[in-house]
């Protein structure tokens, strides 16, 4: 359920799934659930909160997934796009170095690599985390006018209701 409310673009309704999945889980009502599996509801509502721009749920879903999980690959990586929008770029940068250590084929790693990339370069221009960054600050809430554009190497997703 949640994964088809995040392919319809439903994000909070998806976090909210999955956060029921999470619970039934941690609550002891759905039992024999492997810790992989486990590591991928987490995994997957960190995406879901990556894209809703909730850097510090991301993370924390990313630790929880890999705490239960150290090889899930693409926690490791939603958790250094979170690290960067965190402001957090040695760290991001640690994980995004495991995960290309993990993943070495240069096909299926390009947006490991740009990301790598992008890392380097906020570290080498001095960038505490804030302004500069490129990452996303939650703009307030305007009733008229249009959204920013996404920064780059960002899709804004359009919700279908």
């Amino acid at each position: 359920q949640a994964n088809s409310l995040f392919a319809k673009g439903s994000l909070d309704e998806s976090v909210r799934w999955f956060s029921k999945a999470i619970w039934l889980v941690q609550s002891g009502q759905a039992s024999d659930v492997p810790g992989e599996l486990r590591s991928i509801l987490h995994s997957n509502r960190a995406f879901a909160h990556l894209n809703l721009e909730r850097w510090s749920e991301a993370e924390t879903d990313c630790s929880a997934a890999l705490a239960l999980n150290n090889g899930n690959t693409k926690a490791k990586y939603r958790r250094a796009i979170a690290y960067v929008e965190l402001g957090r770029h040695s760290e991001a940068l640690q994980d995004i170095d495991q995960v290309l250590g993990e993943v070495p084929d240069t096909a299926n790693n390009k947006e490991a690599k740009d990301l790598r990339d992008r890392i380097l370069q906020l570290q080498n221009a001095g960038v505490d985390g804030k302004a500069g960054t490129g990452a996303r600050e939650t703009p307030e809430a305007k009733e008229d006018g249009p959204c920013p554009p996404p920064a780059q190497g960002w899709k804004r997703m359009e919700i279908v209701e």
